[in-house]
């Protein structure tokens, strides 16, 4: 039986009450003498009660890790990877599938608190496994060894994987097909130890599965392309079916460079993506959110502008509804995929989609100087946010309904108190686990505009 000393020994009795953003549980220290600051304890769940070491203090909060449970949470499993707590690439598989929704749920809320938006709705994902279609891999040149995989916990080392249990089956196929490759002396395995420490990019649409390789192009000329070629060659089957490598302003292809994701149950609106662009991780729940966006920014009709357009993962399905799209996108090949799929509309004499390759902040910026306003905004910005700039300027030309994407709760919630401000209203929200054994999630926040302006 443990006594207080050597409880204290091991760690601080901390109670846990809540979630925080990135997964770590949020509680206090329990004891007539303990710590009055607030934990961030990395593998605790709500209601539980643990030993947690110190690993950073800082004035106002201690960050922590759970060395033992003492009351675990009924919503607490052993983690279904034998990697976990070692691999950087989950963080939450320590909770049960079916309790994660709502926990990302929690997370969602605590960001947008502080601003009165209540997220009473989260969707879980239909599969906590094998439903990833995407991924960004590390590599490493180690002496003579190449290690490919994910970034080990909390470090910049890499966990050399064959196998990752939330990919999807074409996905896991690829990263065993390169793993054995860098493992052996091949072709393959001499191009990679270029990079000495790089990336590899993943894509599936759930049958095939295109690689992008950044910082790789022919260094000699003719010759050294051919040479390369043949070593990227190895990589393809019959799954693999397309490598992508790019250096500098050149790009070599080999098979199919870019695959056709039909997320919003139309073939007609397969959106063109390559492995260097961004898609939603997960198709499945990637159609929820497509209905959801549509639903919510009600544009039968009317004129949508769309900022972070990427490829066209709302574009079409907007097009549908709307008499005209206006998308704008500032990555050269999402902006070419919008362009190829405006044409492909306007043939098919659906609703006019404009493109504008434009950086989202100078477009905004330009609209509100001209006094151009729309009454339908879509956004899905990356992670970074909308920011405070963009923000003010999209407050000025949203005139209508804007329906904010995000998956950075803290973000969104810096960029939504700009919006209030200045009036908007928060008409809804919802969160949407798109990444399960992850503390990701996806959130939809619908805003009406001031009616004066409406």
């Amino acid at each position: 039986m443990k006594t207080e000393a050597t409880e204290a020994a091991a760690g601080e009795r901390v109670e846990i009450r809540g979630i925080a953003h990135g997964g770590e549980g949020v509680g206090r220290a329990v004891g007539d003498d303990a710590d009055t600051r607030t934990w961030l304890v990395e593998g605790a769940l709500p209601g539980e009660h643990v030993l947690a070491a110190r690993s950073e203090e800082r004035r106002r909060m201690i960050r922590g890790r759970t060395i033992e449970v003492l009351k675990a949470s009924p919503d607490r499993v052993k983690p279904p990877c034998p990697v976990e707590g070692v691999c950087g690439g989950c963080g939450l598989q320590h909770a049960r599938a079916a309790a994660q929704a709502e926990l990302k749920r929690q997370i969602a809320e605590g960001a947008l608190r502080r601003l009165g938006i209540a997220v009473p709705h989260a969707l879980a994902s239909p599969r906590a496994l094998g439903y990833r279609r995407r991924a960004r891999l590390h590599v490493e040149r180690v002496g003579n060894e190449l290690r490919l995989g994910l970034h080990r916990r909390q470090s910049h080392e890499i966990l050399h994987l064959a196998h990752c249990p939330v990919f999807d089956a074409p996905l896991n196929h690829a990263l065993a097909r390169m793993h054995a490759l860098a493992a052996g002396d091949g072709a393959f395995a001499q191009v990679l130890r270029r990079l000495r420490r790089g990336e590899v990019h993943l894509l599936s649409d759930g049958a095939a599965v295109v690689v992008g390789i950044p910082g790789l192009a022919p260094q000699g000329g003719d010759t050294d392309e051919v040479g390369l070629r043949a070593a990227l060659s190895e990589v393809l089957d019959n799954v693999v079916v397309g490598v992508v490598a790019r250096g500098g302003r050149r790009e070599l292809v080999l098979g199919r460079g870019r695959l056709a994701l039909a997320d919003a149950g139309h073939e007609d609106m397969a959106v063109s993506t390559g492995p260097f662009e961004f898609a939603q991780a997960q198709a499945a729940q990637n159609r929820v959110l497509i209905e959801r966006v549509v639903a919510l920014a009600d544009a039968r009709g009317g004129q949508v502008l769309e900022l972070f357009a990427g490829g066209g993962n709302f574009t079409r399905a907007l097009a549908r509804e709307a008499a005209e799209v206006v998308a704008v996108e500032e990555d050269r090949g999402s902006a070419g995929a919008l362009l190829r799929m405006a044409k492909k509309t306007a043939a098919n004499r659906q609703a006019h989609i404009e493109v504008r390759r434009l950086d989202v902040t100078r477009a905004l910026t330009r609209y509100a100087a001209e006094g151009r306003s729309f009454d339908r905004v879509v956004l899905d910005p990356p992670r970074a946010g909308l920011g405070l700039e963009g923000a003010r300027a999209l407050a000025r030309v949203a005139s209508g309904r804007t329906v904010f994407i995000a998956c950075d709760p803290a973000t969104l919630a810096r960029d939504l108190e700009s919006m209030l401000e200045a009036g908007h209203r928060a008409a809804s929200a919802l969160a949407i686990d798109m990444m399960p054994m992850t503390p990701e999630v996806e959130v939809i926040v619908a805003l009406d505009a001031p009616r004066h302006r409406s």
